[in-house]
């Protein structure tokens, strides 16, 4: 009668609605294969990627142009990179690539995705892919980076611990370079003090750099996260750092400095975090702090007049995010 009617509509609706849902996520894998392929295209950097669908609108839409080597193409490559992004489609296999990364268990996100990172959605030339093992620091808890020098004092080393463990402690999420000195000790400590860490690589996340590392990386994969915006299997060159210490403070909403040496990259990326809005604080050093002849003092005044805060404890940063009175 009517009940059974109903009943064969019903399952009707949920058939289609299962054939839709099936059929979007067979449509996600598809793009994803070609935004991977355009993202590892030679050459390809953030602004050409936004130039070539600017025009091409899909990645999809980039490959057909690639391979038939477009005028639109050719507007945005020289020949030369032309050449090199057409022997590298020919050759490129989609299925292949794409299923060799999901078998590594790395997570490849764009900023099609809602899991891409908010405050990375924020900051100025907002990187076009993001490599993901393990898992990303969450929305709703404040994070903190905290960088500094590799060659840090005894008075350095105790002051990162200190922070970095309390910060652990109380939930709130560590975000470095795991560089030797500073990041590597800052993260080691929050991972100690129960808490979550995430680091930020200057090569593929399936690379632990620096080697020596290898256990504090097997570590933050547990409780944290490794991430990159360099495909897999890219090795660590120095030109690759600024770019990693950008997310670094782009992951961040306050940056905290550790004994950072003068012309040295945590500058830069001070100067990084101060543009994309975030809060620096500068933690003062020892009187004996190990620096160059100008002196600690110095260091700390140069980070405190491009717009650093300087002089907050462990206790009082954790009271202020969590709306605590002082």
């Amino acid at each position: 009668g009517e009940a059974d009617l109903e009943w064969i509509l019903h399952r009707n609706c949920e058939g289609t609605e299962q054939l839709q849902s099936k059929n979007e996520k067979e449509s996600d894998m598809e793009n994803k294969k070609y935004e991977y392929w355009l993202h590892r295209m030679p050459e390809a950097g953030n602004r050409t990627i936004r130039e070539l669908l600017m025009r091409y609108h899909t990645p999809f839409e980039v490959y057909g142009a690639v391979r038939r080597r477009s005028k639109g193409v050719l507007e945005v490559l020289t020949e030369t990179r032309m050449d090199k992004a057409a022997e590298y489609t020919r050759s490129y296999d989609l299925n292949r690539e794409y299923e060799e990364l999901l078998q590594k268990g790395i997570r490849f996100l764009t900023a099609e995705d809602e899991d891409y990172p908010q405050r990375l959605r924020k900051i100025p030339s907002a990187p076009y892919a993001l490599y993901v093992l393990g898992k990303l620091p969450p929305e709703n808890l404040p994070a903190v980076a905290m960088i500094g020098a590799r060659e840090c004092s005894e008075y350095g080393i105790y002051v990162a611990k200190n922070f970095a463990k309390e910060l652990g402690a109380h939930g709130i999420p560590v975000i470095s370079g795991m560089a030797r000195g500073i990041d590597s000790i800052s993260q080691e400590a929050a991972l100690q003090g129960g808490g979550r860490t995430y680091a930020v690589l200057g090569c593929g996340v399936d690379i632990c750099y620096p080697k020596s590392s290898r256990r504090l990386y097997e570590q933050i994969l547990e409780q944290g996260g490794i991430l990159s915006t360099f495909p897999p299997g890219t090795e660590p060159i120095k030109r690759l750092f600024p770019e990693r210490n950008r997310i670094v403070s782009g992951l961040a909403d306050v940056i905290l400095v550790v004994e950072a040496r003068q012309k040295s990259g945590t500058f830069i990326t001070v100067d990084m975090a101060l543009e994309q809005g975030r809060d620096v604080y500068a933690l003062p050093p020892g009187l004996f702090a190990a620096g160059d002849a100008t002196g600690g003092l110095l260091q700390i005044a140069k980070a405190v007049y491009e717009g650093a805060q300087a002089g907050i404890s462990a206790a009082a940063y954790v009271r202020k995010q969590k709306g605590l009175s002082h």
